[in-house]
């Protein structure tokens, strides 16, 4: 039982760190996009 436990978490720990980095690049595209439809909206100009 504890193999199995041990072989499990490098395996979700993989899995975690993926679907961080997964979801901060989402995050990173709608920022972007967000800004975008901003800067279009007010012509980029201040």
């Amino acid at each position: 039982m504890g193999i199995l436990l041990l072989t499990g978490s490098p395996a979700n720990l993989v899995k975690y760190r993926t679907d961080e980095r997964l979801s901060a690049e989402m995050t990173a595209k709608i920022e972007k996009a967000r800004n975008e439809k901003l800067i279009s909206e007010h012509g980029g100009k201040e």
